[in-house]
């Protein structure tokens, strides 16, 4: 199809609204005006939503730790002469 010049359909493209906005669904499943509003259309979205929130606070959590420079692991403490000083007065003393 694609040869010839028709659409590609392998493609994910979000499918909008008559606003402009994506059209919320969940496995291909895509809802419409006011099947949006529908009691279990509604919770079902609701959910999505609080689970993406907690996995963004557990993401914010872990980025805290991430790209950490060496002085964050320590490895500067062998460059200082402190550490260097304690060593040789525990040897000494």
């Amino acid at each position: 199809i694609i040869a010839l010049g028709g659409a590609n359909y392998r493609q994910n493209v979000a499918m909008l609204d008559d606003d402009g906005k994506e059209v919320p669904g969940i496995k291909g499943y895509k809802y419409f005006g006011c099947a949006k509003d529908l009691p279990g259309v509604r919770e079902l979205f609701q959910s999505k939503r609080r689970e993406e929130e907690e996995e963004n606070q557990a993401l914010t959590f872990y980025k805290k730790f991430t790209n950490q420079g060496p002085a964050y692991f320590g490895d500067l403490n062998e460059t200082d002469g402190k550490l260097l000083y304690e060593r040789q007065a525990e040897e000494a003393g």
